[in-house]
């Protein structure tokens, strides 16, 4: 990060987690290039004073939802550390990074690789909720995170959005707000049209995925509803309706009557992102 920047974007993702926020500026050399603050914040779950957890006083990070986007549906694509680190850091997924645990060196895989500059942490861990004191769950609770973004210039300054987003998105969005160009093949979509105009379409799902043991679970998120795989369903399924059951407790896969919701679901799984 350059000593004298001429504007500064902030960009927040608290999930794996990171937070950003926004200094004043001063007289820059290169007055084109924009200075990018990214900040993480280690383990952060997605209950903060601007996301309506009045119990959680966080005034700064409050003071910067204020001023730029917060983004109420942000998923991360791994559950533990290394893996959800290594795929925001990259720009690309689990499968592509071929990092699903805390024991694997990127490098190995990836020897390549452009990352971004800081090495940053994760987030998520259930404090209790449903027996869990740890963080290797694919439930909503662990997947979503706190993300707030930050421009000069933005348009939609102080709202909200409740459309997908996830954190492969990060890489190029601050590519873009960098003016750099970025690698070929990244996973992610740059959020900052979304500054303008955040009701525009965007993504129809969310995607995360973890090992536990030797068994993989995946997940999709849409705006309505999370069905999860376990082994490709060999070893359980997962269903859960947010609309009525926000805190994902009744598990409807088993019922049914949600047949048709589950085939839909499991072809969007398997299908992948696109």
């Amino acid at each position: 990060m350059t000593k004298h920047v001429s504007q500064t974007i902030g960009l927040a993702a608290a999930a794996l987690v990171t937070l950003s926020i926004s200094i004043p500026s001063v007289a820059a050399a290169d007055p084109a290039r924009p200075n990018a603050l990214f900040i993480a914040i280690d383990d952060l779950r997605a209950e903060l004073g601007c996301y309506g957890a009045d119990h959680v006083k966080t005034p700064n990070i409050d003071r910067l939802a204020a001023q730029g986007m917060r983004f109420d549906r942000a998923y991360v694509q791994a559950a533990f550390c290394n893996p959800s680190r290594v795929s925001f850091l990259t720009g690309l997924r689990p499968d592509d990074t071929r990092v699903l645990g805390n024991r694997t060196w990127f490098r190995d895989n990836l020897p390549n690789v452009v990352t971004l500059p800081q090495l940053l942490k994760q987030n998520g861990y259930y404090l209790g909720e449903r027996g869990w004191w740890n963080k290797n769950t694919l439930f909503e609770l662990t997947a979503r995170t706190p993300m707030i973004v930050y421009a000069p210039h933005m348009k939609a300054k102080g709202r909200s959005r409740r459309r997908l987003v996830e954190f492969v998105d990060i890489y190029p969005t601050r590519t873009e707000f960098c003016s750099v160009k970025p690698p070929a093949g990244l996973a992610g979509r740059s959020v900052a049209p979304l500054l303008d105009d955040p009701e525009q379409p965007w993504k129809e799902a969310a995607y995360m995925q973890l090992v536990r043991g030797q068994v993989e679970g995946r997940t999709v998120r849409t705006e309505r509803w999370r069905y999860t795989e376990w082994d490709q369903g060999r070893q359980g399924l997962e269903l859960y309706d947010h609309d009525h059951d926000p805190g994902e407790y009744h598990n409807l896969a088993d019922d049914p009557e949600y047949a048709e919701t589950i085939a839909t679901l499991r072809k969007l799984l398997r299908r992948g992102p696109q």
